[in-house]
């Protein structure tokens, strides 16, 4: 389906082929996603309660998505294999006040890259992962072919948070007791206004932690370093375990 001039709708459900075209396109009450492409250049602007459904493929190709919902009931992925897949300089933005669930059931669910000029999984609002499964954001994507960057809150409640390629931190990090915020592989730069919290574990397995400004960790905190390299300019201060 091509939309070639500005749409505007109260309920959009996508389950498969292609949705394209130059037009803007603003859903005002929810958007289903459970499979299918989504492309083309004009604005994508989700206003209504976003869910990605089911453990379908779904890929957004060189088009910008925005999800501005606050309401809370908003859930993207959670069950194995579901999949979120950014390619050709695609851009995922949860906007500022926005607020953006995954709710991990079990196994691995993924944000994913595949080709073209690398893409932007960009949360300035809240994004929360809770469960017991592993949201990997991304191993399979190289060193920087998926930037995930956070000037928002990261709530990681349960489960594992996986930065698998590059990152970009400016916001806050809480890692929950129980929970477990990994950096593996890839270069993940912590800039000015980065804060980490929580009683749960960073783990830094391989890959490269660059902290850009000083940062600090919350006293209840553990950060785990079973690989990988630390450098940066940036003062660390830990106020917590290191192992």
């Amino acid at each position: 389906t091509t939309i070639g001039s500005t749409l505007s709708v109260g309920t959009l459900n996508l389950s498969s082929g292609t949705l394209t075209g130059s037009g803007n396109v603003t859903v005002n009450t929810g958007f289903s996603w459970s499979g299918g492409v989504v492309s083309g250049t004009g604005a994508f602007t989700v206003n209504g309660v976003l869910t990605l459904p089911g453990s379908g493929i779904r890929t957004l190709d060189g088009r910008t998505m925005v999800h501005t919902n606050s309401s809370g009931s908003s859930s993207i992925l959670g069950v194995n294999n579901a999949e979120l897949n950014l390619d050709n300089g695609a851009v995922f933005r949860n906007a500022p006040g926005a607020k953006l669930n995954v709710a991990l059931v079990s196994g691995t669910s993924f944000i994913d890259y595949d080709t073209g000029v690398g893409a932007t999984f960009d949360n300035q609002g809240t994004l929360t992962v809770s469960g017991t499964g592993v949201l990997d954001a991304s191993t399979f994507s190289g060193a920087s072919g998926l930037n995930f960057v956070n000037s928002g809150q990261v709530n990681v409640t349960g489960g594992t948070l996986l930065l698998g390629s590059a990152s970009q931190q400016s916001g806050g990090l809480d890692v929950s007791a129980g929970a477990v915020a990994e950096y593996r592989s890839g270069t993940h730069t912590i800039n000015a206004g980065a804060t980490y919290t929580g009683a749960g574990t960073l783990l830094l397995s391989s890959g490269t932690l660059s902290a850009a400004a000083a940062f600090t960790t919350s006293s209840g905190l553990t950060f785990n370093q079973t690989g990988g390299t630390q450098t940066g300019a940036g003062n660390i201060t830990l106020n917590s375990p290191y192992n």
